[in-house]
């Protein structure tokens, strides 16, 4: 399917992807999301928490959507909450769940999260499809981020394999090539200092705070000592979850190189101001292969920003997303198709 081009257009004053991508985290919600909690069992006996919200007025058909979050958030991450509030308003049911040790419980297995956790991700449709009659369910995958990128990993893995009541998938802000996204952060650029040591510093607290369940050997007495996204995954997440090293976890846990089995219609949305991914991350060739990937491409947005003309009004991002889940798969939605500025094609 061709590239599109977003019909986004950012406010004058934050035409500035850094500028997105820092002042979206202070947003809050104008009014609180009630929430359920449940515990989600997975196959190796651990669990995940996820916070359920009902939707404001029940449709003709039942609709339900899983959102995952992204790197060291959680389901009461801005994003997530902000989500769910616009989907509950236009009828679905939200099922937005933590990772592994990122709910604030500490979890029964000696691991922390990873990106290629696509059976925990497969563990929570499946619990929120069981509440449902199968006749009248309308499932979607919600992601941003590193959930982006686990639910493209999980669709590109299974293909046609996914449950059928999984009718389509949005993401945005995606990292699709994790060595790519890792060693452009990894630069010795104020910048990228600035954005990596935020994340570090975030991933280092969580792994003293694990410190005791997790398993001797690895070096828990160094961790300041791991400046980098490749010394972190080399020396704690790769081998923590089974990976060797962090070459074979990027290997085995981005999603650009199964995005071509993708078989349920699936929206990427990348910006070009997007400070935190490389060119790599933007799949020009896998779309244009795949009638079932549209990569959508807007020059502004930064990361996980992509801010409303007027104060109060909802996201661009989330009426987006909203937008791609109930149109008619048969076209592209917003956008222009073609080409998109920037792309090799």
């Amino acid at each position: 399917m061709p590239v599109t081009f977003s019909q986004y257009r950012s406010p004058w004053w934050l035409a500035n992807g850094h500028l997105q991508t820092l002042l979206q985290i202070g947003r809050r919600l104008r009014s609180p999301l009630p929430v359920e909690h449940r515990e989600v069992t997975l196959p190796d006996g651990d669990f995940v928490d996820v916070e359920i919200s009902r939707p404001e007025h029940a449709p003709e058909r039942r609709r339900v959507a899983v959102v995952t979050h992204g790197l060291e958030g959680s389901s009461r991450a801005i994003q997530s909450r902000a989500l769910a509030a616009h989907l509950r308003r236009h009828g679905w049911e939200v099922w937005s769940w933590s990772f592994r040790s990122c709910s604030g419980r500490h979890n029964r297995l000696p691991v922390i999260y990873h990106s290629a956790c696509t059976p925990d991700l497969h563990a929570v449709l499946r619990a929120a499809l069981e509440e449902r009659e199968a006749a009248t369910t309308r499932a979607a995958l919600v992601g941003y981020s590193l959930g982006g990128n686990l639910i493209l990993r999980y669709l590109g893995e299974r293909g046609g394999e996914v449950d059928p009541r999984v009718r389509c998938a949005a993401t945005y802000s995606v990292p699709v090539d994790l060595a790519a996204a890792a060693a452009h952060l990894d630069r010795e650029i104020p910048w990228c200092i600035f954005y990596r040591e935020g994340f570090l510093r975030s991933l280092r607290a969580r792994v003293r705070w694990r410190r005791p369940f997790l398993p001797p050997g690895l070096p828990y007495d160094r961790l300041d000592d791991l400046r980098t996204f490749r010394a972190f995954d080399d020396a704690i997440t790769a081998p923590l979850h089974g990976f060797g090293d962090a070459v074979s976890y990027y290997d085995r846990a981005s999603s650009k190189a199964v995005l071509r089995g993708i078989r349920v219609p699936t929206l990427v949305l990348n910006s070009a101001d997007d400070p935190l991914l490389p060119p790599p991350c933007y799949p020009w060739s896998a779309a244009e292969a795949n009638p079932d990937l549209t990569l959508e491409y807007s020059r502004h947005g930064g990361h996980c920003g992509f801010f409303p003309s007027w104060p109060g009004q909802p996201f661009w991002i989330e009426r987006r997303v909203v937008d791609w889940l109930e149109a008619p798969k048969s076209d592209t939605g917003p956008g222009t198709a073609g080409t998109a500025p920037g792309s090799p094609g």
